[in-house]
């Protein structure tokens, strides 16, 4: 028995690890032949071995099996031999080769973490905008153009907080009254501190009115019929909004 006729046979068999009785006295004397059988019977084992993704990673293991995946090239034409035996030995012979293909990359997969961390949610657009106006705003050479941004981030986000009730965008507007807390509790009395009091009185007395009727508003929505944590969110508003009111009020009073 020739080479080609033991692994013909070897693929085709359905127990590699026990071939006939011809074919285990050629792999005797090839080492070669012995080698492929080796492989086969690995082959066999680790099938059953081959760990199944969760399924929210479903498209991350396809993604990594699209760049992982080598492509079979096959150089020149196949000679396919006429009788109907033949032909179905080489079609299988093919089909063992994919699942040996697959197999390696499965082998290679199950050292890599099994867990598939899902992609972080993108953080929305207001909340994208009022990040970059605050950054700019901190980033300007004078206090008193600090907190005129800063008074201008905190009307804006009053505005949409507004539209964001009527909408019913509970969960936005959640996320907005956290970032408006800190920027008219902290940052926008801190920069004010920072103004001479010449400027307080100038630029203070605009800001000072903006914080009292968004005080007044958010409370009159609270009041509203409203689900619990809408309310929530715009009692806390207006909570903020009076908090930060008074200390302004104070630096004006100090720069009287």
């Amino acid at each position: 028995m020739n080479c080609d006729a033991a692994q013909r046979r070897l693929l085709a068999g359905e127990r590699p690890d026990r071939p006939t009785d011809d074919v285990r006295r050629h792999l005797d004397g090839c080492p070669v032949c012995r080698l492929l059988g080796r492989r086969l019977v690995q082959v066999e084992r680790q099938i059953g071995l081959l760990p199944v993704p969760p399924s929210f990673a479903k498209d991350a293991f396809v993604r990594r099996f699209g760049r992982s995946a080598a492509p079979v090239v096959l150089h020149g034409p196949i000679p396919w031999p006429t009788p109907v035996k033949e032909r179905g030995l080489r079609k299988l012979s093919l089909a063992v080769a994919i699942a040996a293909v697959l197999a390696v990359f499965a082998i290679g997969l199950w050292s890599w973490p099994h867990h598939f961390e899902p992609t972080p949610p993108t953080a929305p657009t207001w909340l994208v905008q009022a990040r970059n106006q605050f950054r700019h705003a901190k980033a300007l050479p004078t206090p008193r153009e600090r907190v005129e941004k800063l008074s201008a981030l905190a009307t804006d986000l009053q505005n949409q907080a507004r539209a964001m009730t009527l909408a019913g965008k509970v969960e936005d507007l959640a996320s907005l009254t956290t970032f408006y807390s800190d920027l008219v509790g902290g940052h926008l009395a801190a920069h004010a501190r920072t103004l001479s009091a010449a400027e307080r009185g100038v630029v203070l007395n605009d800001v000072a009115k903006s914080l009292v009727y968004a005080e007044s508003e958010f409370s009159r929505l609270a009041a509203e019929p409203a689900n619990a944590a809408t309310a929530e969110s715009l009692r806390r508003l207006a909570l903020a909004a009076g908090d930060g009111g008074r200390h302004i009020r104070e630096l004006l009073k100090g720069s009287a």
